[in-house]
């Protein structure tokens, strides 16, 4: 299964690494990806932190869902995402001008 907010895409995953390590929330709950050009960010609400885990093992950012949650951020709609193991992507787009590929920022 493939969520997609924007920039930011969940893919589900059957496992999370043994090796990851658990992030703690900030104070407003699981930031998935910070937006370099509004400074708005991807967001599980932190009234959902006792249904979610959030790891990272070798630079890779990883999600735990034990209860369907929302992702939310100021420009997108809210994205409802269901109980499974998810890891966290940015939308990358090919620039043909330059030719080079580049994430995708909002």
């Amino acid at each position: 299964m493939l969520l997609v907010q924007g920039d930011v895409f969940l893919h589900s995953v059957d496992t999370i690494p043994e090796s990851a390590t658990l992030l703690k929330p900030n104070p407003t709950g699981h930031v998935l990806a910070e937006g370099e050009a509004t400074g708005h960010y991807h967001l599980i609400p932190k009234r959902f932190a006792t249904v979610t885990k959030l790891y990272e093992d070798h630079g890779k950012i990883y999600l735990a869902v034990f209860r369907a949650v929302e992702l939310i951020h100021p420009e997108h709609a809210t994205v409802v995402v269901p109980i499974g193991n998810y890891e966290v992507g940015r939308v990358r787009e090919f620039d043909p001008f330059t030719e080079e590929i580049r994430r995708v920022e909002d």
